[in-house]
């Protein structure tokens, strides 16, 4: 492969739209690509940055579901950004854009089109949100992580399955248990986490059933930035995110309750974890609802209602969790898991008219 070749990558709101990037960018950048991130000032720059990646940030806007007056002010943001991107692109000349969704992609692959630059994007949810929805159009293929998807996209789409970070399978749960400073033997541990940016529904629940949980579990509660709770137990550890130690700590624990982000079910599969989901449904376009819907179909995990969520019925959630973990880790254990990065990179390497697979 010739030297100078050059990837853009996007993506951006939670850290789902970027970790997976990140894990891509690091086969590429072994492959001899030089990697740049456009995005925007949120959770995505300091994660790209932490990465030492040069990173391009842009306007953008998100169209919130319910009425507010910034959805006016989005148009004009997405078009700011679009320049932006423009100006970037046609300085670096990628070989191709990758994209992860959110909005911060849409400016992003809108301009790389216009520049004849192809992209190509990876949908993590069981149905597309509408920054690819409207990338459709414009990218040249899409991948996605659920086999129900096709419906979804083009004939020329791919099923490849999630992106998961090499991280994820390196994980040493002693090391996870040094750091949480627990031993092996003791209650079971529970993982907790409500997303990237934490969910103040699923802490409000560990709150109001904190006295019989501390007694049933050991629980590392990943909680949000400034959604810490003031709980102190022996057996109760909570950090307002997990970065390098997250893969460790998960590798560590028996049992996960949490939100229904692809990706980080995806992951809790990959490592062979019996899961409580509870999916967001507030404001949400309802694809963490489809995503725990579809992993509760094939026994991969449980699911509850957060509309109808007290102590009462978490805590029943969890026993429950508890005792059909052999069943559940049965069928998790018949999952096929595929190597999504290499898919995807194969695939772009076909595209592009390269010989190098390997």
């Amino acid at each position: 492969m010739s030297k100078n070749k050059k990837v853009v990558l996007t993506g951006g709101g939670t850290a789902g739209h970027v970790v997976p990037n990140l894990a891509f960018a690091d086969l590429l950048q072994n492959k001899g690509y030089e990697c740049r991130y456009i995005g925007s000032s949120g959770m995505e720059r300091e994660l790209v940055l932490e990465k030492d990646l040069p990173f391009h940030t842009i306007m953008t806007g998100k169209l919130r579901r319910e009425w507010s007056l910034k959805n006016l002010w989005m148009p004009f943001q997405v078009a700011i950004g679009f320049f932006q991107s423009l100006w970037v692109l046609f300085t670096m000349r990628p070989d191709f854009v990758f994209s992860k969704g959110g909005y911060v992609s849409v400016p992003v692959c809108l301009a790389a089109w216009l520049l004849r630059i192809p992209s190509y994007s990876h949908e993590s949810d069981l149905s597309p949100g509408l920054a690819n929805k409207i990338l459709q159009k414009f990218t040249k293929k899409f991948f996605y992580s659920f086999p129900q998807s096709r419906k979804y996209f083009s004939a020329s789409s791919e099923c490849v399955g999630s992106p998961i970070r090499p991280a994820i399978f390196d994980a040493k749960p002693a090391q996870g248990l040094g750091f949480l400073g627990w031993k092996k033997e003791g209650n079971p541990i529970l993982f907790v986490v409500g997303g990237s940016l934490g969910s103040v529904k699923l802490n409000k629940a560990i709150k109001d059933s904190f006295e019989q949980l501390a007694t049933q579990f050991r629980v590392v509660h990943v909680t949000g930035e400034g959604k810490g709770l003031e709980l102190s137990h022996p057996n109760y550890i909570s950090f307002p995110y997990l970065r390098k130690e997250y893969a460790d700590v998960l590798a560590a624990s028996d049992f996960v309750l949490a939100r229904a982000g692809a990706n980080s079910i995806f992951e809790f599969l990959a490592l062979k974890k019996p899961m409580l989901l509870m999916p967001l449904v507030a404001g949400s376009r309802g694809d963490q609802v489809e995503n725990a819907a579809s992993f509760k179909e094939r026994g991969w995990a449980h699911a509850l209602d957060e509309s109808k969520v007290d102590s009462a019925a978490l805590m029943q959630g969890l026993l429950l969790l508890q005792s059909d973990a052999d069943k559940m880790l049965g069928k998790q254990s018949e999952a096929v898991q595929t190597d999504a990065l290499s898919l995807i990179w194969q695939s772009i390497a076909r595209d592009q008219g390269l010989h190098e697979l390997s």
